[in-house]
């Protein structure tokens, strides 16, 4: 009877030891003294356990990051979940559906994404199934459905929405979708526009409600009165910057308020980039190849292909420059920025779109390591997360060349990712991010796996 208890304990030690992994001799950007410092870490049925020079004991993996930088997960804090968009009306639409995008999005070393538009049904009830805790893929975040008035921004793409046209509205929806515990509520403000938008009492309904339910805010905005407003009646973030000249007060009076901003810059600078040439930087062009069909990469250069949106884009000469100005300014102001790609509209891409817009806001004068910590820590401090390389955060994290500090742009070439610290099988992740046929035809029929 002893020895069969002694075979037990033994038995049981050992599978404790076999699930434990050492990470050693790796880099990482401290958040809080933004210093690059050495890391060792261990990791125990998924999660972070330790973070210091681990003992390695026997039938323990051991993995030497050869001084390698360790990025812990990187969120998209703006998406929408459909797939990827065509300049031609849709014709030639990569329609991936949710699975699909939990995939793009980790085969590109994206281990959350913000979904801040979708069927509220379907998203919602993804995101509670946590599938990337028994399979590989990204974790979901979802607002569910866009807040909106009357045929407002949203309403336009046949998804369902939620209507608040008055301050009684917003206790009616917003305490229905509440039940729901969306991870953020996002709402629609735009004057100036040729749709319909809520009014100020509205607004400001809806922003007092959010901070009653603690569930974080995120507004739509388009132009910087929008964005005052947003910011006086107390945001925590509003998503997409402006084309226009900054104003002087707005810097200061977000960071007084404690409003970040998601850009988005990147659909406007992307466009720009492809309106004369027929390819993406070198740097992005494999990861680009492995996520998106030839149909939709074939439609530039947009002078040659395209020149419908021509007109669009010439609308806007100076809009680059405003924009570089006033990120500019806000960054000095402390303002928080996080990294949304605005995926599922022209030219951003899943899990591509995150780097191109991560590569833009570098050029328009972001350093490296500021883009980095708005891609993690910022986003975790948003959405209330235990994310990081700290004990008790899930083991996700991706593994980069130390050059990544100085060229963001080297972020499209991921070198090794984890979750719950196992390596991701990347190969396997495209056949739902790159779906053929078969899988096409599921989502076609609606099934989501």
């Amino acid at each position: 009877m002893l020895k069969f208890f002694l075979y037990g304990v033994l038995l049981s030690v050992f599978s404790v030891q076999a699930s434990t992994t050492t990470f050693k001799n790796g880099f990482y950007l401290n958040p809080e003294t933004k210093q690059i410092e050495p890391i060792s870490f261990k990791v125990q049925d998924g999660f972070i356990t330790s973070l210091q020079e681990v003992k390695e004991r026997p039938a323990q993996q051991v993995i030497d990051l050869q001084g390698k930088l360790v990025v812990p997960g990187m969120i998209d804090m703006h998406t929408h979940g459909w797939g990827n968009a065509s300049l031609r009306n849709n014709d030639d639409y990569q329609y991936i559906g949710l699975r699909g995008t939990a995939n793009a999005m980790l085969y590109a070393g994206v281990h959350g994404w913000l979904d801040l538009f979708n069927d509220e049904v379907q998203i919602l009830n993804y995101r509670d199934q946590h599938h990337s805790r028994h399979r590989q893929e990204s974790e979901v975040f979802a607002a569910g459905p866009c807040f909106t008035a009357s045929g407002g921004h949203c309403s336009q793409f046949g998804t369902p929405t939620r209507i608040i046209d008055s301050p009684a509205d917003v206790e009616k929806e917003v305490s229905a979708l509440a039940i729901r515990k969306p991870n953020v509520l996002k709402v629609v403000y735009h004057t100036k526009s040729d749709a319909p938008t809520i009014d100020k009492p509205t607004l400001k309904a809806f922003l007092a409600k959010a901070k009653q339910l603690n569930i974080p805010s995120a507004v739509h905005v388009g132009n910087w009165d929008d964005v005052r407003t947003a910011a006086e009646f107390g945001a925590d973030a509003v998503t997409h910057l402006p084309w226009s000249a900054m104003p002087a007060d707005i810097a200061v009076l977000m960071s007084e308020n404690h409003t970040a901003i998601i850009p988005t810059v990147g659909l406007l600078a992307e466009l720009k980039l492809l309106q004369k040439s027929a390819h993406l930087p070198d740097y992005a062009a494999r990861l680009t190849k492995a996520l998106v069909v030839d149909e939709l990469t074939s439609q530039f250069p947009i002078e040659g292909k395209n020149r419908d949106y021509l007109a669009w884009l010439n609308k806007y000469p100076e809009a680059m420059t405003h924009m570089a100005n006033s990120l500019l300014t806000l960054h000095a102001e402390g303002v928080k920025i996080m990294i949304g790609s605005d995926a599922g509209n022209e030219a951003m891409y899943q899990g591509v779109g995150f780097h191109r817009e991560m590569a833009h806001l570098q050029a328009m004068g972001i350093p490296a390591n500021e883009l980095l910590l708005a891609a993690s820590n910022n986003a975790y401090q948003f959405l209330g997360l235990n994310w990081g390389l700290k004990p008790g955060a899930p083991a996700h994290f991706s593994v980069f060349d130390k050059r990544l500090l100085e060229d963001i742009s080297m972020s499209h070439n991921v070198q090794t990712i984890y979750s719950y610290g196992k390596e991701v099988q990347r190969a396997g992740l495209l056949q739902f991010a790159k779906p053929g046929w078969w899988q096409y035809s599921q989502l076609f029929l609606g099934f989501e796996d």
